[in-house]
């Protein structure tokens, strides 16, 4: 009897593996168009099964490779900040968490940010089934106080976000104001001192022309004076020299 060994016993394990994983799948594509939100999911056995038969799953059964996997779900979304109800293939719930839908893989799982054996009333089990999630409801109380919080910091961003915003306003505003002021006394100083200081500059022009006028008019008369008086003492001297002279 041949038995296979070396590569081909290999190549037959991965075959094998790969095999047990296309007929062993942890979710069916129809799951994500079956995701709804809603306010809350059901406490009891009651409501659940109440809830299984509204969601009826057993409609998408068919598009699924493994029909009988296909189940209602009524869990949190991985931000704990919403319920979902979902049809999904159930799983084992292990370490402690509460499950959860993930849309990016499609499947459900556990919330890794969760511990609902900490829970001072209904704590679970280290492991339980999925389907089993509504006798844990603590997990579902757990999207109230996210939703509080992320509304509390929201609020608190737009509080600061406005105080920021006035504040910013505020010192634009004396900013602005600020270079208004200047501008108006800009605007006072070129309006008044500058027409003075022309005024002075022209009046300081006028007095020196005036004084200089008056200067050259005095030194004008002060010349012809002299002059006058130059020549009436000459011509003594020379009528002098003439009779002495004998020169007419």
């Amino acid at each position: 009897m041949y038995t296979p060994g070396g590569p081909s016993c290999l190549l037959i394990c991965i075959l094998v593996a790969v095999k047990t994983v296309e007929t062993s799948s942890d979710f069916c594509n129809v799951t994500r168009s079956t995701k709804k939100v809603v306010p809350t999911c059901p406490d009891s056995l009651d409501k659940w099964n109440e809830a299984s038969k509204r969601k009826n799953c057993t409609q998408y059964a068919s598009q699924c490779s493994e029909p009988e996997k296909l189940e209602y779900h009524c869990v949190i979304n991985p931000f704990i900040n919403e319920t979902l109800e979902v049809c999904a293939y159930g799983q084992n719930i292990i370490s402690g968490h509460c499950t959860e839908y993930s849309s990016s893989g499609n499947l459900i799982q556990p919330n890794l940010n969760t511990n609902c054996m900490n829970f001072s009333s209904n704590p679970c089990p280290v492991v339980y089934k999925s389907t089993e999630a509504y006798k844990y409801p603590g997990c579902y109380d757990l999207t109230n106080k996210t939703t509080v919080t992320e509304q509390t910091e929201a609020k608190s961003y737009l509080k600061s976000t406005t105080v920021a915003s006035y504040a910013s306003s505020s010192q634009i505003f004396v900013k602005v104001d600020n270079e208004d002021n200047a501008e108006r006394l800009t605007g006072v100083f070129i309006a008044v001192f500058v027409p003075l200081l022309l005024t002075s500059g022209l009046l300081t022009l006028l007095v020196w022309y005036l004084k200089e006028k008056t200067y050259r008019s005095r030194g004008s008369r002060y010349s012809v004076k002299d002059f006058e008086k130059n020549s009436n003492e000459v011509l003594p001297l020379t009528n002098v020299e003439n009779e002495n002279g004998n020169v007419q």
